[in-house]
């Protein structure tokens, strides 16, 4: 199996907006917010429209820091992740075409 070339900073850079954009098209999207609060129990998609002491109840607590950081690492394994592993499996198949494999 062929290795990796290890990252770039420029290419770290590039994920991470890449990884942007993917959160914040999930998060724009309601449909897929509101099935993942009922998945996992949260109000996500609710944050926008939330009453003052809602907010601030969830600042003291730290709730709504927590199911953030359960979403980013939600979308990063399930939907970031398959997305990287497609474009590397196309970058290799395509380095192995060059060469002459298949």
């Amino acid at each position: 199996m062929q290795k990796l070339p290890e990252l770039t900073e420029a290419d770290r850079t590039a994920f991470e907006e890449q990884f942007k954009k993917v959160v914040h098209t999930c998060l724009d999207n309601p449909e897929f917010m509101e099935n993942y609060d009922r998945l996992h129990s949260t109000s996500l998609s609710k944050l926008k429209s939330r009453a003052p002491i809602d907010i601030m109840v969830d600042e003291a607590t730290g709730s709504t820091e927590q199911q953030l950081i359960e979403f980013f690492t939600f979308v990063k394994d399930r939907v970031f992740g398959p997305f990287l592993d497609s474009v590397v499996d196309a970058q290799i198949q395509a380095q192995a075409k060059k060469n002459g494999k298949k």
